[in-house]
């Protein structure tokens, strides 16, 4: 194939959606200028961004400012090691990301009242300029208040070219311009002072007669509340129609959005034509009840662009631009693959991972069907597949670790329990002193019936009499007693059972030599997972609750029980990434 034949996917949001019904939405939402606070919701991956970048490469007339505030969950031992206040965690640093990308994204010129500052390089003409000005002042200003003793200096020089060539000096009128001029650059240097004073507060503490003032002091309040004038200052010379707020929801501050609807209402009290409005990119669980109605004027939902209902088919697409279906690609496993893949970006990733390794790796020793599941659980589960390169993990313990070998534990007291369960059964066929159904009639009838006659029944009615009864809660466990000395007498009994035992005794013997998709059933599988437990040396122990808690876990538990992840991920992965580095 050639290199201009791969098709790989951008993760970016696209600009190229067929919008449709969310056109209509959004032009709602800037007819209306009520409507000021505007969430659009849906799950990670549906789209929500593509929707806005289509809304704005089509309707060029908006401005729109977006704030994108990345933010990645600690794991449990990060947050054990982090020892700030959640406020400081939370609040404040949303509030400084939202600021900081403010200013970051507004023209210095057109906030130079604002005292947040941005360092930028100096060019060196401007070092130039400003520093021949300050030696053009400074030498101006010596010259202006000692000119008495620089006269005294050209009338004691000897040399008359050289008196007569600098001669024009000593003129009053080159001193009056020289002052004049000394005047000029100290008033632009003062007026530079004065507005990086007002502007930066380059000048933070002042001592009058031993008294300090602070004037611009640090604390750990909100950044909105305290520099209230500075953040509406930012807001109001934003420029913007829109600010599309990204991600804020993964901060899972519901705060947040209190503080931004008041910032928007207040920005908004001197812009009645032409509001400023928030965009607010949420997932839909971002409130647990009925409050999201009252922080928005407009929700508008986004149906996910991709679910476990037409991933399969999402994959198929990719699959087949990129070429690599008809290289070995099982597409029943790829199909009960797809019911877990729920976010187009995922999907997408694992694509170009797949096209990336696939086409590197492409020998007939690679399963590509085991390929594609090591790296669907790798974009799932990253950490984890991590760990288990390391020899440590879910789903190292699973697989590599002790839980092999748990399961042929456990499956080894099930069959000694059945093993012993046929033997008792045997012995008892054995032991068995009535010769018959119809004396093992006779003495149950008496048990069931006392003296009702049932002397002068053959053995056929007793039989059907008895087995009347099987459902009657006072008479069952004698007549399922009945019915299994029945079995015990009937003829071949016992060479069933035997048979049964040695094809047990095998199955126990076969156990250490089965993988662990064979040794996985409908009846331990839940158990199997569930009771998974990590125990170090020290007795420390790891539940994996992270991972079993996640709404992709049954996806672990397919790849494992359906044998796409197996015992031979050691000796695959590390194929995997030697070759990977070497060719």
């Amino acid at each position: 194939m050639k290199k201009s034949d791969y098709q790989f996917y951008s993760l970016t949001p696209i600009d190229d959606v067929d919008l449709g019904i969310y056109e209509s939405a959004l032009d709602f939402v800037f007819s209306d200028n009520k409507v000021k606070n505007v969430a659009v919701s849906g799950s990670y991956g549906a789209g929500k961004s593509s929707i806005i970048a289509s809304y704005k490469k089509n309707h060029t007339d908006k401005k729109f400012l977006h704030i994108s505030l990345a933010h990645f969950r600690q794991s449990d031992k990060e947050k054990e090691t982090t020892n700030e206040e959640p406020f400081c965690n939370t609040e404040a640093t949303l509030e400084g990301k939202i600021l900081n990308q403010l200013i970051h994204q507004i023209p210095q010129n057109k906030i130079p009242l604002t005292n947040f500052r941005i360092k930028k390089s100096i060019s060196k003409i401007s070092n130039i300029l400003t520093s021949a000005l300050a030696i053009i002042g400074t030498l101006s200003g010596l010259y202006f208040f000692f000119f008495s003793k620089w006269t005294g200096f050209v009338d004691s020089l000897q040399k008359k070219w050289l008196k007569d060539s600098i001669d024009f000096s000593i003129l009053p009128e080159t001193r009056f311009f020289a002052g004049l001029g000394f005047i000029v650059i100290s008033g632009i240097f003062a007026y530079n002072l004065i507005k990086l004073q007002k502007n930066k507060h380059i000048i933070k503490n002042a001592n009058v007669s031993g008294v300090e003032i602070e004037i611009f002091q640090d604390c750990n309040e909100s950044y909105f509340d305290k520099y209230l004038n500075d953040v509406l200052y930012l807001f109001e010379n934003a420029d913007s129609d829109v600010i599309v707020f990204e991600d804020i929801d993964r901060y899972d501050s519901i705060s947040i959005f209190e503080r931004l609807h008041e910032i928007n209402t207040l920005v908004n009290n001197n812009r009645e034509k032409n509001p400023l409005r928030f965009f607010y990119l949420l997932k839909d669980d971002i409130f647990e009840n009925k409050d999201r109605t009252k922080f928005f004027d407009f929700i508008i939902p986004v149906v996910p662009v991709v679910d476990g209902s037409n991933s399969f088919n999402k994959f198929l697409e990719c699959f087949e631009k990129s070429g690599v279906l008809e290289k070995g690609i099982n597409r029943e496993f790829l199909q009960g693959l797809s019911l877990y893949i729920d976010d187009m970006r995922i999907l997408q990733n694992i694509c170009n991972e797949f096209l990336i390794y696939h086409t590197r790796l492409s020998t007939t020793e690679q399963d590509p069907n085991k390929m594609l599941a090591l790296i669907a659980y790798k974009n799932i589960f990253p950490r984890d597949f991590a760990d288990l390169q390391l020899s440590k993990g879910f789903m190292f313990e699973i697989i590599g670790g002790k839980g092999k070998e748990r399961l042929i534990s456990s499956e080894k007291k099930r069959l000694k329990q059945e093993l012993e369960s046929k033997e008792n059964e045997i012995k008892r066929v054995q032991e068995e002193i009535l010769k018959g159904k119809g004396e093992l009639s006779i003495v149950f009838c008496k048990k069931v019936f006392g003296h009702s006659g049932w002397w002068n029944w053959d053995e056929t009615f007793r039989n059907q009499q008895l087995l009347s009864y099987e459902n009657n809660i006072q008479y069952k466990p004698i007549i399922d007693e009945y019915k299994k000395r029945v079995s015990y007498i009937e003829e071949n009994r016992i060479s069933p059972l035997e048979n049964e035992i040695t094809k047990i005794k095998s199955e126990r013997i076969a156990l250490s030599g089965l993988r662990l998709s064979e040794l996985i059933t409908r009846e331990n599988v839940d158990n199997f997972f569930k009771d998974t437990v990590f125990k170090s040396e020290t007795g420390n122990e790891d539940a994996f609750n992270i991972i079993k808690d996640s709404p992709y876990f049954d996806m672990i538990k397919y790849l494992v029980r359906e044998g796409y992840i197996d015992e031979t991920y050691s000796d695959y992965m590390t194929y995997f990434y030697e070759n990977s580095l070497s060719r």
